[in-house]
């Protein structure tokens, strides 16, 4: 699964000032034979590289464990694998309840 679309950093953001990723822009002046014009720098925070390099790494991993798939494969084959039941239903039920409480959240009136 490829996670760069969705933390890839926009190419314009309109509130870029107030983000934690990204520090005041810097005025730059660039002179031309007849008017100054002002350009906008942005620099990245030392979290906004952190993210940055965090996105890089992430593509530079494969989709697949191939590993944990062969081992799987090898097991189902031989009748080995066993499904864990308790597991699954104790993270469905989590999983659930973290749902929930997201949404109540998000509308704390029902």
């Amino acid at each position: 699964m490829d996670f760069s679309e969705k933390l890839s950093i926009p190419p314009f953001v309109d509130n870029a000032r107030s983000s934690p990723l990204v520090s005041k822009p810097k005025r730059e002046t660039i002179a031309s034979k007849d008017h100054s014009a002002q350009a906008d720098a942005v620099h990245l925070t030392n979290h906004g590289r952190s993210l940055k390099s965090a996105i890089e790494r992430s593509r530079q991993m494969p989709d697949v464990r191939e590993d944990r798939i062969s081992a799987l494969k090898q097991q189902i084959e031989q009748g080995t694998y066993r499904i864990q039941k308790d597991w699954i239903a104790s993270n469905l039920m989590a999983e659930t309840m973290e749902n929930n409480r997201a949404m109540e959240s998000v509308n704390p009136d029902g």
